[in-house]
């Protein structure tokens, strides 16, 4: 018994230096992530700060993947990272991150085509978009059918709508301007009155209005590509879009903006964005030769300072934490490459890990 006794006292105490003196490493903070492998085919991967990915389910779809100021088919998170909503040919369908349950949306008559525009910060209500149904009527698929607008079937119910996870339920949202992200609450954040304006505004259910902010350049300024981030401040780039623009960071709150570049050619300042905390502002520059004798087709840049290269083109980014960034780059065929999700230390571009997109 005695010797029983000293072997578990010393398993015991060997399980206590382990804990102490060589602790799990933590993988940090993590984002849900849907990446576009090919036309049709998306994955969905929980990136880890630390570099780590999680493949956690595939999406694949007949038709290829589409964005337009309208809304988007390819999957939207929900901010608590509970639900995903996506498009599968004209239907809008809400899974569960679990893969437990699912359910279709809309449209509800089978009329027309559902886009998804984006979850409220809390994760219980959804906009989505009704447009019209604008697929090829000759098309093989559709011969002996009748026409969309033969004048015999339903018309499609277009517009704005907010889903509510809660109620089971969808209203029609007065959506005016383009649509640019949820804000705090039940307001929805839209450019006023179309893409490119000067003017961001905020939308109550109810419809009514009240300006954010605007933006009083010079000459013939406008702003795009506008960014929102979870503090209250925005990024955005300003300018005369397609000669010189620069990016600025916009405080809502506070009804203002700061310049943060100058105005440059508008390929070396591309998409901004913020980090978590909006203390780190990040962007594109996109064609230029590096000096180093590669061709360099796209540098990621973190206030002001390059710290990301690549010979591919950079797709897209997304901010994990303050320390790192997800970063899609899609093969150039002069360059002997594949797809990668990169995951980059945000200070100094160290690469934490890279999977390929197969």
């Amino acid at each position: 018994m005695k010797k029983t006794f000293g072997v578990l006292f010393i398993i015991a105490l060997s399980l206590c230096y382990v804990q102490a003196f060589c602790p799990v490493k933590s993988r940090g903070a993590h984002i849900i992530y849907p990446v576009k492998v090919n036309d049709g085919l998306c994955r969905i991967y929980r990136v880890f700060e630390n570099g780590e990915t999680k493949t956690l389910m595939q999406l694949s779809t007949g038709a290829a993947w589409e964005s337009s100021y309208s809304g988007s088919t390819l999957p939207n998170v929900s901010g608590d990272e509970k639900h995903m909503a996506y498009c599968d040919g004209n239907i809008l369908w809400i899974t569960e991150i679990s893969g437990v349950k699912k359910q279709k949306i809309a449209p509800k008559n089978g009329m027309g085509k559902a886009l998804v525009n984006g979850w409220s910060r809390d994760g219980t209500r959804l906009l989505y978009h009704i447009v019209e149904d604008d697929s090829d009527n000759d098309d093989e698929s559709l011969q002996g059918k009748p026409a969309v607008d033969d004048g015999n079937s339903p018309a499609a119910d277009e517009g704005y709508f907010v889903y509510d996870l809660l109620s089971g339920k969808s209203e029609r949202m007065d959506i005016k301007g383009l649509y640019v992200s949820w804000g705090e609450g039940n307001g929805i954040i839209c450019q006023w009155p179309d893409d490119n304006s000067r003017e961001i505004i905020s939308i109550d259910p109810k419809g009514n209005t009240s300006t954010l902010f605007k933006y009083n350049g010079w000459g013939t300024d406008e702003i795009s590509q506008i960014f929102i981030g979870r503090t209250g401040m925005a990024a955005a780039m300003a300018g005369s879009s397609g000669r010189n623009d620069g990016v600025i960071l916009i405080d809502l709150a506070g009804h203002r903006s700061k310049d943060i570049t100058g105005k440059k050619d508008w390929s070396k300042m591309q998409w901004p964005a913020l980090s978590p905390s909006g203390k780190k502002v990040s962007w594109l520059d996109s064609d230029r030769h590096g000096r180093d004798g590669g061709f360099i087709r796209d540098l990621f840049v973190v206030d002001k300072k390059t710290i990301f290269k690549t010979q591919d083109f950079i797709d897209e980014y997304r901010w994990i934490s303050e320390s790192s960034i997800a970063v899609i780059t899609r093969s150039d065929e002069d360059v002997n490459s594949v797809d990668e999700l990169y995951v980059i230390d945000s200070g100094t571009g160290k690469i934490l890990n890279m999977t390929p997109l197969k």
